[in-house]
């Protein structure tokens, strides 16, 4: 049951983010989507392109193309003596064309003199690869396509660009990105020369149960003590207990959009996922330098929800969780806290997925299998982690090979390096930003 809830989740996901659908609350994905960088001050930006990419690269004989969606920066190139490409690789969102002008990949193009390249992953933003995202069509987003796709774009813009033979792509990508960053190189090495990959989980994992582990070590880490995670757990019995005894004090406290009364096993087991799911997004993005729309809670930090919770004064716990929860659905403009399970799959319960829970262990399988997991043999890749990213835990934080180094930065956040520099920014991730450069330089040297 656990397994096939998971792929409902999946799948809904998919449906909701690929086609640009309303973000929602409960069930959301874990995934570390790419927020827009920051410091972005209406800079021109690169228009859209399109590139007429295959549809099945597993098979020769299917002819059907599609449009992909990709920009270009060729601001800090010089075609006559080229130097290397750039290219930032598209996850599960639409590409944003602000990245193409801010990041610190672009402050890397500025000094190598770099061509950057932004493409747009299949099923995602507007490339749309099949009319739909049906059952049969959703067997063309994957791993092995997305890596086709970009496969076969390097070899496009070799030739559009007229690019010399020894022109040396470098690739860049953050959290899912990360992953395909460091598997390009694994599968093309003819193509892509060296790659960035930052934050990206290698291991593919069903029951990913270290995630929420590195949340309350996170919590740990940021505030140096036990404080706020005794307080949390405080504010968790609390809630367990008064769900026996006095539950409507808990529905007014969290806002929620129907009674307990009326809930099932799955709906009270969402309203504490989707508790917990506050402080696994707070921890996920923590002090990150990324554009947010809602800049009026740019401040919502480990450290201050701690401070929140821990707060002296006659508040019971629970009653300062229940505050940061209401600043979590301000946030996301939602009057209440729907945790109705069936609100969340609604959409999926004509579908039929054969082999349920048994279809993601064996996906899961096959990814480890093709790509090596943890024990990926690459060379020219540098893998960046935070310590307080949950899904550090799932990828390489130390060098196990001196061709193929790590960078573990303490106290940052998923993506952190990825992002325009901060006054806010420790020495460890400016550290870390002039490593990897130092890596980039020595790679693109090399004869």
């Amino acid at each position: 049951m656990r397994l096939h809830f998971l792929l409902i989740c999946l799948i809904l996901i998919l449906s909701n983010v690929a086609y640009g659908g309303k973000q929602f609350r409960l069930g959301r994905s874990k995934g570390g989507n790419l927020g827009a960088p920051g410091g972005y001050s209406g800079e021109q930006l690169p228009p859209a392109q399109w590139f007429i990419q295959k549809l099945d690269h597993s098979s020769p004989s299917d002819l059907r193309t599609w449009k992909q969606r990709y920009f270009v920066n060729d601001s800090f190139y010089d075609f006559k003596n080229q130097g290397p490409v750039f290219l930032m690789i598209g996850g599960e969102g639409p590409a944003d064309a602000r990245w193409m002008v801010k990041g610190a990949w672009i402050d890397y193009a500025k000094k190598f003199n770099a061509l950057c390249i932004n493409l747009e992953h299949r099923y995602y933003g507007e490339s749309h690869p099949t009319i739909d995202i049906s059952v049969k069509n959703l067997q063309y987003l994957s791993s092995y396509q997305a890596l086709a796709d970009l496969a076969n774009f390097i070899n496009a813009m070799n030739n559009k660009y007229r690019l010399r033979n020894d022109v040396r792509w470098i690739a860049f990508g953050g959290s899912y990105p990360g992953s395909l960053a460091a598997w390009l190189r694994l599968k093309y090495p003819h193509l892509v020369y060296a790659a960035v990959s930052s934050s990206g989980p290698l291991l593919a994992k069903v029951n990913f149960m270290e995630y929420y582990e590195v949340v309350v070590d996170a919590l740990r880490e940021k505030t140096g003590g036990e404080d706020c995670v005794n307080e949390l757990k405080m504010a968790h019995n609390q809630i367990t207990d008064m769900m026996k005894t006095h539950p409507s004090v808990v529905e007014k406290e969290f806002r929620v959009c129907k009674s307990f009364n009326t809930a099932s096993e799955n709906d009270i087991k969402n309203f504490y996922n989707s508790i917990a799911d506050d402080f696994a997004d707070l921890v996920q993005y923590n002090e990150d330098n990324r554009i947010s729309a809602d800049t009026k809670y740019r401040n919502l930090t480990i450290n201050t929800v701690c401070n929140m919770l821990t707060s002296p004064g006659s508040e019971p716990a629970y009653k300062k969780l229940a505050a940061f929860n209401s600043i979590v659905l301000d946030k996301s403009n939602q009057t209440c806290l729907d945790y109705s399970y069936d609100n969340m799959i609604k959409e999926l319960r004509n579908m039929s997925w054969g082999s349920e829970g048994d279809f993601v262990a064996a996906s899961a399988d096959w990814t480890n299998s093709n790509y090596g997991a943890l024990d990926i043999s690459v060379s020219r890749v540098v893998f960046v982690h935070g310590s307080v990213d949950p899904w550090h835990a799932l990828g390489i934080t130390e060098t196990q090979d001196k061709d193929a180094p790590a960078i573990y930065i303490k106290g940052t956040a998923h993506c952190a390096n990825m992002y325009p520099p901060s006054e806010n920014d420790s020495s460890n991730l400016i550290e870390a930003r002039v490593e990897i450069e130092q890596y980039l330089s020595g790679w693109i040297g090399q004869p």
